[in-house]
C-alpha cells in the first residue's frame, strides 16, 4: 500500500466509484431498459441510474 494515508484514501474512493459504476451498468434490467425504450427519456433515466 501507499505510505501516505491521503493517497491511499483517494485510491480507495476512486476504485469504489469505478466498481459502483461498472456494477450498476452491468445490471440486466438497466441495460434492457436502455435498449427497449425508444424515447430519449429512457436513455436519460439509465444515465441517471448509473
Amino acid at each position: 500500500m501507499c505510505s501516505r494515508p491521503d493517497v491511499d484514501a483517494a485510491a480507495r474512493l476512486i476504485s469504489l466509484g469505478i466498481a459502483l459504476i461498472l456494477g450498476t451498468s452491468g445490471l440486466p434490467h438497466v441495460l434492457v431498459h436502455l435498449y427497449t425504450v425508444p424515447s430519449e427519456g429512457g436513455r436519460s433515466s439509465v444515465t441517471w441510474a448509473i
